[in-house]
């Protein structure tokens, strides 16, 4: 947030000579301290919007000297209902250009804060892929070498009673190699 006392330029400064240019400024700060901008198109809309403040506040004082003339002088339906009715429509134009300016910046702030958000995904995404590609590389796993001597023996699944006898005689297993050493059986194999 800026402090400078004097505002962005205007195409027209709302300011006229005999009004107090500390007030507009105090104005100023003060809307910035309600609407926060965040970039230099958010400040433009807050300065254009208190530019037309000033004028709807400036309208509002015409209106009431051009009504207190009206009715000092009796002549309600005179010529000077014109500049009322000019005083209206420049009022209801200073009106649109404020609450343009008031949506304007408050979509302004919306996409700033969609484009920030993705700004954090796409940060946090390129974080996750910077941390898998520096890593560091794994230990390879060692396994310890079984000696085969030192191994258990190999056991061939068991096999049934009433299976067939692996020894090739075709009886059961029960009447031929039930009772034969398991040396025997795999050598038979």
């Amino acid at each position: 947030m800026s402090t400078t006392t004097q505002p962005l330029s205007f195409a027209h400064d709302p300011v006229l000579p005999h009004e107090d240019r500390t007030q507009f400024n105090a104005l100023i700060e003060r809307y910035k301290l309600d609407f926060a901008p965040s970039t230099s198109h958010e400040e433009f809309l807050v300065v254009t919007m208190v530019g037309a403040r000033w004028r709807l506040e400036r309208a509002g004082r015409m209106e009431n000297a051009i009504l207190g003339d009206m009715l000092d002088s009796q002549s309600i339906m005179n010529k000077e209902g014109d500049a009322l009715a000019r005083l209206d429509r420049h009022r209801a134009a200073i009106e649109r250009t404020y609450h343009r300016c008031t949506r304007e910046l408050y979509a302004a702030k919306k996409w700033n804060t969609g484009t920030s958000t993705t700004q954090l995904a796409e940060n946090k995404f390129n974080k996750l892929v910077q941390d898998y590609i520096y890593a560091p590389v794994p230990e390879p796993e060692i396994r310890p070498v079984q000696n085969k001597a030192k191994s258990s023996p190999v056991r061939s699944p068991k096999i049934g009673r009433n299976a067939t006898c692996p020894c090739g005689s075709g009886l059961k297993f029960k009447k031929c190699c039930l009772d034969a050493k398991p040396a025997a059986l795999q050598f038979a194999a």
